[in-house]
């Protein structure tokens, strides 16, 4: 390849990653399997969602990074805790308020593996507790 169209080609990709823009879509549809983390392992999982606020006036902005752990219990069963935090982008505001939201603790299991060859789909369920954590009179929470 040419030394010019190496060149080109590299000013293309420099524009493109620098004149980004934000991208107004729906998320795709959260789904889970219904298998479980291995009995005496961990697994852990990050995602962060990033969502501008419609009709939610002064706030404008809020980002959500999840933190999940699970271990792997005996019978087809799993322990995770949910940790994610939480910021709200206001306007006219320097500093963004920030914390720790709702702390998810969960079990769940699998009752139904599924089978090669079998019409009957895998099954599971969970069961959810979840313990406020933000205080009132932080910045997230009214008094």
């Amino acid at each position: 390849m040419p030394f010019a169209m190496r060149v080109r080609s590299w000013l293309l990709l420099v524009y493109a990653v620098c004149n980004c823009a934000y991208l107004h879509a729906q998320l795709p549809f959260y789904t889970d399997d219904t298998g479980v983390t291995d009995r005496g392992k961990w697994h852990f999982e990050f995602f962060n969602e990033y969502d501008a606020l419609q009709l939610q006036y002064p706030n404008v902005r809020q980002n959500t990074a999840n933190f999940k752990l699970n271990y792997g219990l005996p019978h087809n069963l799993e322990l995770d805790v949910d940790a994610p935090y939480l910021t709200i982008q206001r306007t006219g505001e320097t500093s963004p308020p920030v914390a720790w939201a709702t702390r998810t603790w969960e079990s769940s299991g699998s009752s139904i593996m599924e089978s090669k060859g079998s019409r009957i789909p895998a099954l599971g369920a969970s069961f959810y507790t979840e313990f406020r954590q933000a205080t009132p009179g932080s910045s997230l929470v009214p008094a």
